[in-house]
């Protein structure tokens, strides 16, 4: 979790990445894994799939590795989670109906409380966009803007 927020990015090489519906993105290295500066990490502790000791989820940034939309696939998350213990997490990048989307439901299934920066995301699908954040603001989402999250800290 970079500065207070999630970072999330999929390693290559897995079908799920690679197949359909979505083409490859996202990938450690490639211009679609790019960051902001102001989300850039300096030096975070990359968590794989594999289950890494809980002295590794101390005192630093992390970065949450997974190779599917769910960033719950990767076990270390709800480790990090749990020993984090956040009283709120913001949420923002792509794709808002879908990687968004699973990360939000998560958090909100483990009665966090969750911000949505909605002019820091996009959609693939307006469709599926709209169901996502009706939803979400059903679930009692609190959706802000990049300029409004700012402000906060």
């Amino acid at each position: 979790m970079g500065r207070r927020h999630p970072v999330r990015l999929h390693a290559p090489r897995r079908e799920a990445v690679r197949s359909r519906p979505y083409p490859p993105h996202c990938l450690r290295g490639t211009r679609g894994a790019r960051k902001i500066p102001a989300t850039d990490q300096e030096d975070p502790v990359p968590l794989a799939l594999e289950p890494v000791p809980d002295r590794y989820l101390e005192g630093r940034e992390f970065l949450l590795l997974k190779k599917n939309f769910d960033v719950f696939t990767n076990p270390n998350t709800e480790r990090l989670l749990e020993r984090l213990d956040p009283d709120e997490i913001v949420v923002f990048g792509v794709a808002t109906d879908v990687c968004d989307d699973a990360a939000i439901r998560g958090f909100l299934a483990r009665g966090r409380k969750v911000r949505f920066v909605e002019d820091a995301a996009r959609g693939l699908d307006d469709e599926r966009v709209a169901i996502s954040t009706t939803f979400w603001r059903e679930q009692g989402v609190e959706f802000t803007s990049a300029e409004g999250i700012v402000a906060t800290f």
